[in-house]
């Protein structure tokens, strides 16, 4: 699914319990997006049956800052205790 900027800010409010953003990695794949050197891999993007989301917020978050939409494999309806 190609996931703009506009959508993954929506996506990232359902990120209530995830580790620590670590800023550089945060950074490193945003410059990757804006120089089109993203590629689509088997990582999918998890949001749990309780619209939370488990599973990308360093990926979403590179959307945001590049401005760049990019595909991913999102994947719904996970166990929430996954």
């Amino acid at each position: 699914m190609l996931v703009t900027p506009k959508y993954a800010e929506e996506l990232l409010k359902m990120n209530t319990n995830n580790r620590k953003v670590r800023q550089t990695k945060v950074d490193s794949l945003a410059e990757s997006m804006k120089k089109g050197e993203w590629e689509l891999s088997n990582d999918a993007i998890v949001i749990s049956e309780g619209n939370v989301l488990l599973n990308g917020q360093h990926r979403l978050l590179a959307v945001v800052k590049s401005g760049v939409p990019c595909n991913f494999i999102i994947y719904t309806g996970a166990s929430d205790s996954a």
